[in-house]
């Protein structure tokens, strides 16, 4: 039970962390985010084939602004 909570907590903050990066200036990581946010769209059961390696440097490239340069995320609500 408590991993199946973590894991939806990851799911949660790796949507987030692709909405506010493909929401952000056109680069590469910014077109990959928005394909990745379009696939989710189409196919949401696709997140579970997406590793969580991925997801975890997704999340820190939104958050961590020595990755990103600057900082993208906002606080989820």
């Amino acid at each position: 039970m408590e991993q199946a909570i973590v894991y939806d907590l990851l799911n949660q903050q790796f949507l987030h962390a692709l909405k506010e990066l493909a929401a952000r200036p056109a680069d590469e990581d910014q077109q990959m985010a928005a394909d990745i946010v379009g696939l989710l769209t189409k196919n949401p059961q696709a997140i579970h084939a997406i590793d969580s390696d991925y997801k975890e440097a997704t999340i820190m490239a939104c958050w961590s602004p020595q990755l990103t340069n600057q900082s993208h995320c906002t606080n989820p609500s």
